[in-house]
């Protein structure tokens, strides 16, 4: 058995578990499920006034901003202290969270340009 970290949280895992994680881990199946309700209101906002969908604009920014900033500190708390995998993964994430600011940066300048 071994323990790992999940949400917080430890737990164990046996023998025949780690057999599953593995088995799991060396199918191909790479299929992308991105699910964000923020892109999918801002996609059908046309009948929202201008101001309107610059708040929405915003306040996807503002959140994006403090998830980033959040994974950020993980990442410089982590650094040197997880393995290689997940800290790459953590580099994703930031990668992630940066796209979507600077898009919004970008979709606020042409909604307020309109």
């Amino acid at each position: 058995q071994e323990l790992v970290t999940y949400k917080g949280r430890w737990h164990t895992i046996t023998d025949a578990g780690h057999s599953e994680l593995r088995r799991w881990l060396m199918q191909s199946e790479n299929r992308l499920e991105m699910r964000d309700e923020a892109i999918v209101r801002i996609f059908f906002s046309d009948d929202l006034t201008r101001q309107e969908r610059l708040k929405k604009l915003r306040d996807l920014r503002a959140e994006r901003l403090e998830s980033f900033e959040t994974l950020k500190a993980v990442h410089a708390m982590t650094r040197g202290v997880i393995t290689e995998m997940p800290d790459l993964v953590l580099d994703y994430g930031l990668g992630l969270h940066q796209y979507v600011i600077d898009w919004c940066d970008r979709a606020i300048e042409a909604v307020e340009t309109q």
